[in-house]
Order: C-alpha cells, then sequence, then structure tokens
C-alpha cells in the first residue's frame, strides 16, 4: 500500500483548496494581491498552467511566510508523480492540503 504522498496535487488546486478557499479569498482579490492576470490564476488553479517562478515570486508577495521555493517543491513533486504514471495524469485523484506534506502558513 503507498503512501498518500505518491499522488500529490497539482500546486495549483493546493493554492485554491488551501489558500483561496481556506482563507475565503476570491480570485480576483488574489490576482490583485499577486499583481497577475485572473486569466493566468484561473489556468494554474485548474491545473492547465503549471507553477512557475514568476508565479511562485507572486504567490510569496501575498503569503511572505511561503517563499518561491514552497510552490516550485510543489511542482516538483506534482512533476515527478506524473512521470511515474504509466498513463498520465489522473486529474481524479485527489490529495487534501493537510497531507501534501507541506506545513501551512504562519
Amino acid at each position: 500500500m503507498g503512501s498518500v504522498n505518491e499522488n500529490p496535487s497539482h500546486p495549483g488546486k493546493i493554492l485554491y483548496w488551501a489558500f483561496v478557499d481556506g482563507e475565503e479569498m476570491s480570485l480576483d482579490d488574489l490576482a490583485a494581491k499577486a499583481e497577475k492576470p485572473l486569466e493566468l490564476i484561473q489556468r494554474l488553479i485548474d491545473g492547465k498552467d503549471d507553477m512557475t517562478p514568476g508565479m511562485a515570486d507572486a504567490l510569496a508577495k501575498v503569503w511572505p511566510a511561503l517563499d518561491q521555493s514552497y510552490w516550485m517543491r510543489l511542482q516538483e513533486k506534482w512533476e515527478a508523480s506524473q512521470a511515474r504514471m504509466p498513463s498520465g495524469p489522473k486529474s481524479e485523484e485527489v490529495e487534501t492540503y493537510a497531507a501534501s506534506g507541506y506545513p501551512e502558513p504562519a
């Protein structure tokens, strides 16, 4: 039996579950605070775009306790898990933020 961390969630999903929904922040508010277009935020949350260093920097400005490396580690874990999947990504596999192995913001 494998651990929950074998199939981590896309960083955009974690962003939404733990930070946007968890803090009851609107996507418009996040886009404004991150100084990024709403469409770009939405694509990340939908898993259509990957976390980039630029987006990670922007999110670190919104949540200063989480630096760029935090967000990029989420991306690296996601990419590694996808590389191990024989048939590609399985978006229906869900992992809770608490089980992601990353700390909650201070």
